[in-house]
């Protein structure tokens, strides 16, 4: 990619959110990208287990209305799980295909869409144990839409999803788990 100002991503800390288009940098690139940082009162293990459980997003998840499983496989890093989400928005609707690699040692949960509306789509979870028996868990999301006139009709819903989509997690573990 560009130089290092150009380079950027976005943190939550307490509710607080910078969000940087990387194309303002790159022009011939409409990537974007999202990161949020928390800690959570809930284990790591908790945690993972809760994003890993793609079956229940339409459940807690704004926009999500299907998921549905397509395959689990071993995978060099852990477990492999294919899957097609339905996404509905207003009067838009979309289905994704998406691979998720869940790490054998419950740290990280990797996934990209695999087909369709984008160029590019990447999200990752990293859930680290802390001494007090928190977490901080990591995610980010760096995505790019194939076509601009995707890029303006729902550049702004993918913001916005991302943005919420740790939040959704952090509400379900408190319904789940209490606290």
């Amino acid at each position: 990619m560009g130089g290092a100002e150009c380079v950027g991503d976005s943190r939550v800390f307490s509710g607080a959110s910078r969000d940087i288009d990387i194309s303002e940098c790159l022009e011939e690139q409409a990537m974007r990208r999202h990161e949020e940082v928390r800690i959570l009162p809930y284990s790591a293990d908790q945690m993972f287990d809760l994003v890993a459980d793609v079956e229940s997003y339409p459940e807690f998840i704004p926009w999500c209305t299907n998921v549905r499983v397509i395959s689990r496989s071993p995978h060099p890093t852990g477990t492999e799980i294919r899957s097609e989400m339905v996404v509905s928005f207003k009067s838009l609707q979309e289905s994704f295909l998406s691979q998720a690699v869940l790490s054998s040692d419950k740290s990280t949960i990797e996934i990209r869409y695999l087909e369709r509306v984008f160029k590019f789509f990447r999200s990752q979870w990293t859930f680290r144990e802390r001494d007090d028996g928190t977490s901080l868990v990591e995610f980010e999301t760096a995505y790019e839409f194939k076509t601009r006139v995707l890029e303006m009709l729902a550049g702004v819903f993918f913001w916005r999803a991302s943005q919420k989509i740790v939040t959704a997690f952090e509400e379900r573990a408190r319904w789940i788990y209490g606290r």
